[in-house]
């Protein structure tokens, strides 16, 4: 079992470009490579008809280091959802840096009322190098999500959520991870 807390802060600077600031903390078993403290800082620019492109910078502390650049683009019309992310990873130590595919696909249905929605969605993640060579590649996680979202202020959104994540591993047994999320995220 895991446990994610991932307060996050949005701000726009202007009508089409948003700044993000997440700050993701990851309770997991030893199992699971431990404890693991993720912060993340994003722009993303709207470009009309639902679709914006951003950009961001990760750090990753956990018992493998890693820093990230990723460059995505996403896309929002009535409940549908979709992003695609591109990640070039460096971890600590590797000979070379890593490249990653996400593609999310979700639904955010709110409910009568406004303020409740139901959210849910599926993430293939898709390694098309590794940091080492002959290292795996292709399909190597994939993330179902379902939960509630509560507004409770203008600004401010509680989540509750269940996260199944599959690691594929090449060679050997799937590592399956059942994840309980609790999300608060103020926007400003």
């Amino acid at each position: 079992m895991q446990l994610w807390v991932t307060p996050s802060l949005t701000k726009s600077l202007d009508p089409s470009t948003t700044l993000q600031l997440e700050v993701s903390g990851r309770l997991r078993s030893d199992v699971d490579g431990g404890d693991l403290i993720q912060a993340r800082l994003g722009i993303d620019r709207a470009i009309g008809s639902g679709f914006s492109v951003g950009l961001g910078v990760y750090a990753v502390e956990s018992r493998e280091d890693e820093r990230r650049l990723q460059q995505q683009v996403t896309f929002s019309r009535g409940i549908f959802r979709a992003r695609t992310r591109l990640e070039q990873r460096f971890f600590e130590g590797a000979p070379r840096t890593a490249w990653r595919l996400r593609q999310r696909i979700g639904i955010e249905v709110p409910l009568k009322g406004g303020r409740w929605s139901v959210l849910g969605s599926v993430e293939p993640f898709w390694t098309l190098r590794d940091s080492t060579p002959g290292g795996q590649t292709g399909l190597t996680t994939l993330r179902l999500i379902g939960g509630v979202e509560r507004e409770v202020g203008p600004h401010t959104s509680l989540s509750v959520a269940y996260l199944n994540q599959r690691t594929i591993v090449r060679d050997g047994p799937d590592r399956i991870a059942h994840i309980p999320q609790v999300g608060i995220a103020f926007r400003y």
